[in-house]
């Protein structure tokens, strides 16, 4: 792939990671659930869930409490398996035979030496990041153990897919009481200009006058609400 055609990649790559709304979030029980589960489940000492964007690996979850939430991407591992475009777990028995503590100092920093993990993806296979688990140990997990990172990694993805799809609903359902507001305003504007009208050529009818003042402040009272409707959504 030439290099203009993995830089549009990159670019379409970040576009579908930002319609998710994740990078730059709080920590949240839901995920950190996630990354207790991986690590129980794989029986390692660390995990974590971490979104690449264009210049920083951000963590959404990690089980070591001195882990970072973010890292410059060239400091991370995780920037260098996004080149390799993987749709299934990975793993490195042993960082230090491959030499990746002096590549990354991230690694070097917490003393890893076991790193497996499975890429974030999305409908239309774009990876956006990774659930990962890490450890000072060297080892070797079976495939049935590291196919679990997958099922997680399915599952982040789901509660991503299912927490765009409720905003989508909520700005859609806010268009439409927004709108509906703007239809009810117009004519009711229109019968307060009315009644403004009716109260200064109405003539010497005190009664019309009466109700014209009525229909006047009703209506203020209406669109000062409408108004306040609208200042809410």
């Amino acid at each position: 792939m030439d290099k203009a055609a993995v830089e549009k990649r990159e670019s379409n790559r970040c576009l579908r990671l930002y319609r998710y709304d994740i990078l730059h979030t709080p920590r949240e029980r839901i995920f950190d659930h996630i990354t207790c589960l991986a690590a129980e489940l794989l029986g390692v000492k660390w995990s974590f869930i971490s979104f690449l964007d264009a210049e920083q690996v951000f963590f959404k979850s990690v089980s070591h409490e001195d882990m970072p939430t973010y890292v410059d991407r060239s400091d991370s591992l995780c920037s260098y398996l996004l080149e390799l475009n993987l749709n299934a777990p990975i793993e490195f028995s042993d960082l230090a035979k491959e030499h990746f503590k002096d590549r990354f100092a991230f690694i070097g920093d917490f003393d890893i030496h076991y790193f497996a993990c499975a890429p974030l993806l999305t409908p239309d296979q774009y990876c956006i990041g990774f659930i990962g688990v890490v450890d000072k140990d060297s080892q070797h997990l079976p495939k049935g153990k590291l196919d679990k990172l997958t099922a997680l990694s399915q599952t982040i993805m789901e509660i991503l897919r299912l927490r765009q799809y409720g905003r989508k609903a909520m700005q859609e359902e806010q268009n439409w009481l927004n709108r509906t507001v703007h239809d009810i305003k117009n004519p009711l504007t229109s019968i307060r200009l009315y009644s403004q009208l009716i109260q200064r050529e109405g003539g010497t009818d005190e009664k019309i006058k009466r109700m014209a003042a009525r229909i006047n402040e009703s209506s203020d009272v209406l669109l000062k609400r409408l108004d306040e409707l609208l200042a809410s959504l």
